[in-house]
């Protein structure tokens, strides 16, 4: 069974877990501190959770004036 966040593996999850290991190698921080970091970071960048609602909107086949909305 998969969740939203299977939805966005390939395009953020996967490079971060490589940026991270390649991070380690260099840094004091624990590998599970670079990983939250990083993905807080991308997370932010990339406007995630707006992005999940407006997939989760889709996949319900709801429209713009749904119940689930990042505006309110």
């Amino acid at each position: 069974m998969l969740d939203i966040a299977d939805l966005f593996r390939d395009d953020i999850t996967l490079p971060v877990a490589f940026m991270a290991v390649t991070k380690h190698k260099t840094s004091q921080l624990s590998l599970d501190k670079i990983v939250r970091r990083e993905c807080g970071a991308i997370f932010r960048k990339e406007r995630l959770i707006a992005g999940m609602i407006e997939k989760i909107n889709k996949l319900l086949g709801m429209g713009d004036d749904s119940v689930i909305s990042r505006d309110k």
